[in-house]
């Protein structure tokens, strides 16, 4: 009888210890390797609850972590494996593990786009890249030189859609197309990384072969809104004077000069 009284006691305690329900969407928002954890309570936690993370990697033991809120910065070797989960603790009760997540940093952050540039040179376009900046705390000084990308640059005449581009691929930062015809062009560069896929594509980017054109095409701009003020001031000029040669505008209009002597006079004359 006291067997099955402490089994009942021991099922009962271990279901209050439990009653928390277990944290869900456990996931890892990382950009240029700064990783933030983030999750969500469990239908029903309370106000106040506490959760641990269990974060470990295959060459050491576990790491226990804390946190109030429902998220949390990680700071991670760059090349392990990483294995996390979240648990629920409210006073004396805690709630199952959540679902385990696995994290390689190198391969799973997510790499900005590319800032591009470009620079006409009469007949050609020089194209400059760079990479954008890894977060601090990851010790990367460079990620060109950490991750050795492949660039494809998307070019294309600005008349062009996109779906006409041409590609071609690069290792290097600069690059420059060349024998080109003269006139606008647009560029889109998409970086491929072998160990990692999360990467983006730069937005398109547009200049002129030659600063000359650009310069040109301003100068005949400004030359066709000057002929329209002209055209437009002529205009208003001449209507102005319309008007105040008919009397519409300052005062009455100038009468007809009429001769001194009566219309008899002018018979006789």
């Amino acid at each position: 009888m006291n067997c099955v009284l402490l089994i009942l006691y021991v099922t009962l305690l271990h279901s209050v210890l439990t009653s928390l329900p277990a944290p869900v969407n456990v996931s890892i928002d990382s950009h240029n390797f700064y990783h933030v954890l983030r999750w969500d309570p469990g239908p029903g936690t309370p106000p106040g609850t506490v959760y641990n993370i269990t974060q470990s990697r295959d060459d050491e033991k576990e790491e226990l972590l804390t946190s109030n809120t429902t998220s949390l910065d990680l700071l991670l070797d760059n090349m392990y494996e990483y294995h996390l989960t979240v648990q629920a603790f409210y006073n004396l009760t805690q709630s199952k593990k959540s679902k385990e997540i696995t994290f390689i940093p190198s391969v799973h952050t997510h790499i900005d786009p590319a800032e591009v540039s470009l620079s006409g040179c009469g007949n050609c376009i020089q194209v400059n890249i760079s990479m954008p900046e890894p977060y601090w705390g990851s010790g990367i000084q460079d990620l060109y030189d950490y991750y050795d990308p492949t660039f494809k640059l998307f070019w294309r005449k600005a008349t062009k859609k996109p779906l006409n581009s041409s590609v071609v691929e690069t290792h290097d930062k600069s690059y420059i197309l060349g024998n080109l015809e003269r006139g606008e062009y647009c560029v889109k560069v998409v970086t491929e990384i072998r160990i990692n896929r999360n990467t983006k594509a730069s937005a398109w980017k547009c200049t002129f072969t030659s600063p000359e054109e650009e310069q040109n095409t301003g100068f005949a701009a400004l030359g066709v809104g000057l002929t329209l003020m002209i055209v437009v001031v002529g205009a208003l000029m001449i209507s102005l004077s319309f008007l105040y040669y008919t009397g519409f505008l300052g005062g009455s209009a100038p009468r007809p000069h009429t001769d001194s002597r009566n219309n008899k006079d002018i018979l006789d004359f």
